[in-house]
């Protein structure tokens, strides 16, 4: 018989370009990659094996031993592959422990192992004529129908298991059936022809580049997985409920060394993270699969025997990047936080997994070891994290949000004439809710929209109360998130609320704060300016903590400057103590009023009065209170000249 090998060459090529690349893209680094490996490489060597079959000058034996050698392995190339889909799919621990599954998949290749064994004797599936030339056999079909077996089995798991899978690697994981099928239908009908392994070779490079996305799956820096594959990876651990610990990792200053040390020795930082937690998984002799997250988050995942350890590992690598460290001669010191999570136990889905991992870094303070999820507190605290869209909902249409009120004591008239009007939450559910937390999220989904009517609506009704009108209090601070002075129409919006309770502008004070000074002014200025023409004033709140400068405030329609309680903090430091000195009197000299917030004891109150400030608002004169507690502080402190 005359073989046309020219399909198995190309096979070649293509095997080794994917394995080459496989190698380059760090495959190895993911279970699946590994796997992906083993497949291409065995792929590899069945495709030579099935070219040196066809090379009859090799002599009579080796013909023997080559063909033979090429029908075992190949059959054995789909057993291969299936246990590729059993890693894919996080089945494979579970398969080698259910003998029915292991011995219905390997029996009917060890039946045609003795049928290979016995060969030379009956000639079933070929032979080797006297010119060393190769012949079927009347049972050669035997090979077709047991792979057929095997295609039409892999096939079946594959649709079983299509949740899975996302659509791309479902139709690479696919297209092995109809390639393989066609390719044996050509081989039938084209005596000679040699399309097998092409067919795989193709499999293998959609696999390459629908399934393991080597350029979408890991992280070059680091050479840990990345985000995409946590997520791929994540998914399959819980739909099989795998007990698995996670320790996160937070670098809180990673950023800081791009911005001051460039991206070059940013990258080299990053390399230093990753060897530092591999090096620490090698003192412990442990194995676990690596994450980079980005932005400073890393995740390291242990499974089976390595459980154990979790607490370990998560101490000693937050301690061994607690510290300084040198970057091409350069050194920076970082700050590292480390938690555990253990799943399906704590937490049950990738999606909560993430939210996990999004709100404990947000933590920007350093914590001095290692959070445990299952902490009661912890526990509580992510389960509103993770609910706490639906709770804004809940209190929105239940009305479960209240207004307190922080009282502000006028120095030049020695009585309180205003408050700050502050929004909690107390859910019947959770209880309190921090605003530190339902704020953010609120502002994240849209509805401060809503939150900020309705604290605006519930301050109006207190301003149009015949209380108010008595209290001698002339206005109250509304606070005015970025998301809402960004919206058009907002002045409309605001005037209407006032006018439905019918309630004078001039009533209203607007505090807006310092985040502000990251947007572009232009953007800020036609809403603001609408807003005061209205007759409503503006604050500019927490000066001092971050972006604010002189020319950016100076454009700004404010006509209150609120200093945040750093710098009520601060007036044990001299030098401090000057420059409050005389940045209070250069906002007095063009005509700005000056509250001080924080005041926390009688000096701090004392010092201040002194400076030149307006308003003092702290804790000294009283916490945020409900509305009936704030009437009746007010009315206590009527008929008083004294704080």
């Amino acid at each position: 018989m005359q073989f046309i090998p020219y399909f198995n060459y190309a096979a070649i090529v293509l095997f080794v370009i994917t394995i080459a690349t496989a190698l380059y893209k760090r495959l190895y680094i993911r279970k699946t990659g590994v796997g992906y490996l083993i497949l291409s490489i065995f792929c590899l060597f069945v495709t030579i094996i099935d070219v040196l079959s066809v090379h009859y000058n090799l002599g009579r034996t080796a013909t023997w031993i080559f063909n033979s050698l090429y029908l075992l392995t190949r059959m054995f190339t789909l057993l291969i592959y299936f246990t590729y889909m059993l890693t894919l799919t996080n089945k494979l621990e579970k398969f080698k422990k259910n003998p029915l599954m292991v011995v219905g998949t390997y029996l009917p290749y060890v039946v045609f192992t003795v049928f290979i064994f016995i060969n030379p004797i009956n000639h079933w599936l070929f032979y080797v004529n006297d010119a060393g030339e190769y012949v079927r056999g009347n049972y050669i079909f035997i090979s077709y129908m047991i792979s057929g077996l095997y295609l039409l089995a892999e096939f079946g798991y594959l649709i079983m298991h299509r949740s899975y899978l996302d659509t791309d690697k479902f139709i690479a994981l696919s297209a092995i059936f109809p390639l393989t099928i066609l390719s044996i239908v050509a081989q039938l009908f084209t005596e000679g022809l040699l399309m097998e392994m092409y067919a795989m070779s193709i499999s293998c490079v959609l696999i390459m580049f629908l399934v393991e996305r080597p350029d979408e799956q890991i992280d070059y820096d680091t050479n840990f997985a990345n985000l995409n594959a946590f997520i791929a990876d994540g998914r399959r651990t819980f739909l099989e409920k795998e007990h698995v610990k996670i320790i996160i990792l937070n670098v809180i200053n990673e950023k800081k060394v791009n911005t001051l040390f460039g991206y070059s020795k940013y990258r080299e930082f990053r390399k230093t993270i990753s060897r530092i937690i591999n090096n620490t998984l090698e003192n412990y002799k442990v194995k676990g699969i690596c994450y980079s997250f980005g932005d400073g988050r890393y995740g390291i995942v242990l499974r089976k025997k390595y459980l154990d350890y979790a607490l370990n590992v998560a101490e000693a690598v937050r301690k061994s990047l607690n510290g300084m460290i040198e970057i091409n001669l350069s050194e920076f010191y970082t700050y590292t936080n480390s938690a555990i999570v253990e799943c399906p136990n704590e937490i049950t889905s990738v999606a909560s997994c993430g939210d996990y991992i999004e709100k404990f870094s947000s933590e920007k303070k350093p914590i001095e070891s290692t959070v445990t999820f299952a902490d009661k507190e912890a526990l509580k605290e992510f389960e509103i994290y993770s609910y706490v869209d639906n709770i804004i909902d809940r209190a929105l249409e239940k009305r479960l949000f209240q207004i307190y009120y922080q009282p502000i004591y006028s120095i030049n008239d020695k009585k309180y004439k205003s408050a700050e009007a502050l929004i909690r939450l107390i859910d019947p559910d959770y209880g309190f809710i921090s605003p530190g937390m339902f704020i953010p999220a609120a502002e994240r989904s849209g509805k401060i929209l809503q939150v900020g009517a309705y604290v605006l609506e519930e301050v109006c009704k207190f301003i149009a109360s015949d209380y108010f009108k008595e209290s001698g209090l002339e206005y109250i601070e509304v606070n005015l998130s970025v998301i809402q002075c960004m919206k058009d129409g907002i002045s409309d919006d605001l005037l209407a609320i006032l006018k439905k309770y019918n309630v004078d502008p001039a009533k209203i004070n607007l505090e807006i704060t310092e985040s502000f000074m990251e947007i572009s002014i232009e953007k800020m200025q036609k809403n603001l300016n609408k807003i005061t023409e209205s007759g409503i004033s503006l604050s500019l709140d927490d000066y001092g903590t971050g972006y604010s400068n002189i020319e950016r405030v100076a454009k700004l329609p404010i006509s209150v400057i609120k200093f945040d309680k750093a710098f009520a903090d601060a007036i044990n430091n001299p030098k401090m103590e000057k420059i409050i000195i005389d940045t209070i009197a250069m906002f007095k000299h063009i005509d700005y009023r000056i509250v001080v917030e924080g005041v926390e004891n009688k000096e701090m109150a004392d010092t201040y009065s002194t400076y030149g400030c307006d308003f003092i608002q702290g804790f000294y004169f009283s916490k945020p209170l409900p509305l009936d507690d704030f009437k009746k502080f007010i009315d206590s402190h009527k008929n008083t000249n004294n704080y």
